[in-house]
């Protein structure tokens, strides 16, 4: 059994209802802009930006999935050094005090190890 801090959850939890509120406020602001659309203003081109908008405020820099969550508490539990360039595993990841390495030094670390990279030390 894996025990995380209730702090973690606790931000979690805060993080997604200010991205609900922020969601909602981008819908409303569609709605309205909608309204006074010219007739040969095509309403797919408004929802297709209400999506756009609504997914950016809402999946953005947060853990979207149970993939995210998995490889957030596997690095937890193991007390690993997570790769990733996913915002929102970064985001979280830094919330449990996990630690990171940027992918693009990560990359060059191996280029090195594998005798393909010059030597920066």
């Amino acid at each position: 059994m894996l025990t995380i801090p209730a702090q973690f959850l606790y931000e979690f939890i805060k993080d997604l209802r200010v991205r609900i509120n922020k969601g909602l406020r981008v819908a409303e602001e569609h709605v309205r802009n909608a309204g006074g659309r010219q007739p040969q203003e095509n309403i797919g081109d408004v929802i297709r930006s209400l999506r756009e908008k609504y997914r950016e405020a809402l999946r953005q820099g947060i853990l979207d999935s149970k993939e995210d969550v998995d490889v957030i508490l596997l690095a937890y539990e193991l007390d690993a050094i997570l790769v990733s360039a996913d915002e929102g595993i970064r985001n979280w990841a830094k919330e449990l005090g996990i630690k990171l390495i940027d992918p693009s030094f990560f990359k060059e670390m191996l280029e090195e190890l594998a005798g393909r990279g010059k030597p920066t030390f």
